[in-house]
């Protein structure tokens, strides 16, 4: 129908429109009126045309396995933020060792890809398949759809700090909960032997 109103206006009126007029000729609009729906036909049917590019474009750029995977990896290393939680050993002072953090980040991670995958980038189907720790780096190997690889490092930028401290009365008081401020990257391949 929009390529009928640029291409030939008065044929169209003519066949939807002056059926309704008992003397067709005397009520056709004039010549400028035509030409003026012949602009607005083409100017609408050229704004469709580039709006369904643009919403093509904006579908197949989230889609990580075109390209877009380094973006799933950023968003998961976002969400992880300048601190990251863990659990401390219930028998610690109230500056534990963190003898379990590797173990509770790998639970942030894998749970911050399932939601990427599931949320931000749909289709990205990111899962962590390989992850290790040294001293205070810790690597994460991160698969996209498609098999991209992409290497999440994680630095320990300073010591835990307590962010929850379980107390019973006449009992030492003990960490339960703690913050450490890391400092994140992220790398278009599999994470190395060594960092």
């Amino acid at each position: 129908m929009l390529f009928s109103v640029a291409a030939d206006p008065r044929t169209r009126w003519q066949k939807t429109e002056a059926w309704k007029y008992r003397n067709p000729e005397a009520a056709e609009p004039s010549a400028a009126v035509f030409r003026a729906r012949r602009a607005a036909g083409a100017g609408v049917g050229v704004a469709l045309i580039l709006l369904g590019a643009a919403v093509n474009s904006v579908k197949w750029s989230n889609e990580p396995g075109r390209g877009k995977g380094h973006d799933a990896v950023e968003r998961v290393a976002q969400l992880l933020g300048p601190t990251t939680p863990g659990i401390a050993d219930q028998s610690s002072d109230p500056l534990p060792p963190m003898p379990h953090f590797h173990a509770d980040l790998l639970d942030v991670v894998t749970g911050y890809a399932d939601q990427v995958s599931r949320y931000d980038y749909r289709g990205a189907d990111l899962k962590v398949t390989a992850d290790r720790a040294v001293a205070t780096t810790h690597l994460f190997t991160l698969t996209a759809a498609g098999g991209a690889l992409y290497c999440l490092q994680i630095d320990e930028t300073g010591p835990g700090i307590p962010d929850f401290v379980d107390s019973i009365k006449g009992v030492r008081p003990t960490v339960a909960l703690y913050q450490v401020p890391i400092r994140s990257a992220v790398f278009d391949r599999a994470c190395a032997a060594t960092p």
